[in-house]
């Protein structure tokens, strides 16, 4: 069952290029036909035009002969090349099926699946997939075509004896060698192209957030898919090489043959061989072994497609993001947050946030701490919609986030991650990221605000500066700065904070959390912490324990109160908490 629906699959896909299938097809039809033509071209080379011992007549009908092969072989090599373009271009819409699904994939269901098995999926197994389908598309189902066609002639003719071809093995080293050559060099340049595409892939999976907090979902697909037009064209390139080497190998082999048949003459005239003799050394050198061992070759291939297409079945049966249909203007949100009997849970026997209830006016920062797993990044999750309750009600301003559109509500919303993500390009562009629109007076003062100018202005070329895939040639201070001000450029009334100083230094703490000061103003905030400093400022501190609310006051209230708030500053909040300051109060 599952494969004839793969058989219908790709019959779909070969379909819908049905000129390019077309001309395929007419290649391999008009080669079987051309190559039918040579038992008969033999047969009467052997019954009239040697006998006639005309040497003019011999030579035009050897030409003759040459052409018919030569012409069999090109539409060969247009039947190879023809039907490896389909199987690549096919492989491509594969890949832009999978990453635009990846990309528009509930954060809940990706984070089901390993990243190390999305990237695998999407490098090892879609290479060796557009390699199993080149083989099915290229050489199984033309081969099977020709067995046909050559079965029925070979019904008219015997095979009596295969001569040896010692003649034809220099020149075929020599051919082989040079292509060899010219082959090693493409295929390095598209296992580069390749590397790199895979890279940027993983790159953007990992800031598959940051993507969809700031709405550039469409942006990153778009120059997802000039990077995989490119790896087409570097594919394409080594085809026509890989292609091309057999045609090569036939001409040489062609010129032998004319010559051997040259000296078959001689030795029929000296009566070493017979009419009989040669006209079977042509038959089985110009029909069926070939394509029958090509078509037992690409059996394993035939299954290994199938295995693939289950595998990439599953990838694609990830559910989507949805949102509601209701606009939502950034200019009018005030950014009151409110969480009404909110139960979630990642899997039934493991974390559960139950009935959580919190009410967060405009403006107002709130500060979420707690024993780590306590279900804090959770509560910012469900802010953007990266999560969505099991039960309950996230509101935004009084009104449902799941009657809102999702790129709508995140415009509203900035996020600055634990580990921010930057991309492969200029300082510039990712301080643009989520305000591509912004311009650089806008953007330089959003540097200064979140004191990204400081080490901007020593950079080599300054704004223009490179920043290495995923900013490892920045300080994750510096990252942390980039994040800050894409905030200020996005201005959203609603920030999520999730431990951003956690992994910093005093001085780089200090200039972040001067950063987040400036950031947070008259934004209705919630950030996670761990760190008694980043709290010190917040309105109200939420202490949040295997999912639930446990303490809800200012510091000074919390602090009297002597529970688990009160454990934890005791503790600086640094590193972890011990196993009594778990317990119930």
């Amino acid at each position: 069952m599952k494969s004839r629906r793969h058989i219908s699959w790709l019959w779909r896909e070969l379909w819908s290029r049905r000129g390019l299938f077309g001309a395929a097809l007419f290649c391999t039809g008009a080669s079987a036909g051309a190559f039918v033509l040579m038992p008969m071209w033999a047969q009467r080379l052997v019954g009239e035009v040697f006998p006639s011992s005309d040497a003019a007549t011999l030579g035009l009908y050897l030409a003759l002969g040459l052409i018919i092969f030569m012409a069999g072989s090109l539409l060969t090599f247009g039947r190879i090349y023809l039907m490896t373009r389909l199987a690549h271009l096919v492989t491509m819409q594969m890949r832009k099926k999978l990453f635009h699904h990846i990309m528009r994939a509930s954060p809940r269901s990706l984070a089901r699946m390993s990243g190390g098995e999305l990237v695998s999926s999407f490098s090892n197994d879609l290479q060796t997939f557009q390699e199993a389908l080149t083989r099915v598309v290229a050489v199984f189902a033309p081969s099977v075509i020709l067995i046909v066609v050559f079965g029925a002639a070979m019904a008219w003719y015997s095979w009596v004896l295969f001569i040896c071809v010692i003649v034809l093995i220099s020149p075929l080293a020599f051919v082989t060698s040079y292509f060899g050559q010219r082959l090693h060099g493409a295929s390095h340049s598209t296992q580069e192209q390749l590397a790199g595409l895979v890279g940027r892939f993983e790159e953007m999976l990992d800031g598959t957030k940051e993507i969809k907090s700031f709405g550039r979902e469409e942006h990153v697909l778009e120059m997802f898919d000039g990077l995989n037009r490119q790896t087409l064209e570097a594919q394409l390139r080594r085809e026509r090489i890989d292609s091309f080497h057999p045609f090569a190998v036939a001409l040489v082999a062609a010129a032998g043959i004319a010559a051997m048949i040259l000296l078959s003459a001689v030795l029929l005239e000296r009566g070493f061989i017979s009419i009989e003799t040669l006209t079977a050394f042509l038959v089985c050198v110009g029909l069926a072994y070939s394509p029958l061992q090509e078509a037992a070759h690409s059996v394993g291939r035939l299954i290994q497609f199938a295995a693939l297409m289950d595998r990439f079945e599953r990838l694609l049966a990830l559910p989507l993001e949805t949102g509601g249909e209701k606009a939502l203007a950034t200019d009018g949100v005030s950014g009151a947050l409110r969480f009404d009997k909110v139960s979630f849970s990642y899997r039934p026997d493991g974390f559960q946030l139950k009935d959580f209830s919190l009410d967060i006016p405009a403006g107002q920062r709130i500060a979420l701490v707690g024993p780590s797993g306590g279900g804090k990044s959770t509560i910012l999750d469900l802010v953007p919609r990266f999560l969505t309750p099991d039960s309950g009600t996230v509101m935004i301003d009084g009104a449902d986030m799941a009657s809102y559109r999702l790129n709508d509500l995140r415009k509203a919303i900035g996020i600055v991650f634990q580990q921010p993500v930057l991309f492969e390009g200029t300082l510039l562009e990712n301080l643009r990221f989520g305000a591509p629109e912004a311009t650089l007076d806008e953007v330089k003062a959003a540097a200064r605000a979140a004191h990204v100018d400081e080490f901007a202005m020593r950079m080599p070329g300054q704004y223009e500066a490179r920043v290495q895939a995923h900013g490892s040639n920045l300080s994750v201070g510096q990252r942390q700065r980039i994040a800050i001000a894409r905030v200020f450029l996005k201005n959203p009334p609603i920030l999520l904070l999730d431990e951003p100083t956690s992994a910093l230094d005093a001085e780089s703490e200090r200039l972040v959390h001067d950063a987040l000061d400036r950031a947070s103003e008259g934004r209705t905030t919630l950030i996670v912490a761990h760190r008694f400093a980043t709290v010190q400022s917040a309105h109200r501190i939420v202490v949040v324990r295997d999912g639930e609310i446990v303490e809800d006051g200012t510091h000074e209230e919390l602090f009297n109160q002597g529970g688990l708030y009160r454990k934890l500053s005791e503790q600086q909040f640094f590193g972890q908490v011990e196993e009594w300051a778990l317990k119930p109060a």
